[in-house]
């Protein structure tokens, strides 16, 4: 006998999120406590805002922290992420309130525990929202950064290492490898 996880609706995820006093994540019909991170996460998530503040000054983009949750305008994707780039006034989902459904970019610091997750499902959820234009991955392991990035009706991916920068798609807008791990 093969055990299956139990597939969830969007209404599931309401009333789970309206009971909790944790937030979770929907994602493939699987709803995910979200635990607290680690000094280091912390950290680079912190760095990572800051800089996309510093360079995003001017561009009418705003960073927003962990605590707001993006998703599918309809479908049944809820995350959040550890940054959310909002360029422009914002829209909402209907189910739960305060879903915004057209961030610009996301940004995830991978830990072990959820690299795989991060970068496989959650990935493929954020990529399905229209207003993504890319995703940016912040190892905790090493100087090294990933950016997901829309090209057309695919994505693209490139590495960026120490020493090194990468430019934002659709602002004037690019940050240093190095300002996130300093």
């Amino acid at each position: 006998m093969i055990a299956t996880r139990p597939f969830h609706t969007l209404d599931d995820y309401v009333q789970v999120e309206e009971d909790s006093a944790i937030r979770h994540e929907l994602v493939g019909g699987v709803i995910m406590a979200m635990a607290g991170g680690t000094v280091e996460h912390g950290r680079l998530s912190g760095n990572t805002i800051t800089q996309l503040n510093i360079a995003l000054r001017g561009t009418g983009c705003v960073v927003l922290s962990s605590d707001v949750r993006v998703g599918h305008a309809q479908g049944d994707f809820r995350a959040y992420p550890d940054a959310t780039v909002l360029c422009g006034a914002p829209t909402y989902a209907n189910k739960p309130a305060h879903t915004l459904t057209n961030p610009r970019f996301l940004v995830e610091v991978l830990s072990e525990g959820t690299a795989a997750y991060d970068r496989g499902a959650k990935l493929e959820g954020y990529q399905a929202i229209p207003s993504v234009e890319a995703v940016i991955f912040v190892s905790q392991e090493a100087r090294a950064i990933t950016v997901v990035r829309r090209a057309g009706e695919r994505f693209e991916t490139s590495q960026h290492g120490a020493g090194e920068r990468f430019l934002l798609p659709g602002v004037a807008a690019a940050l240093t490898v190095d300002s996130i791990y300093d």
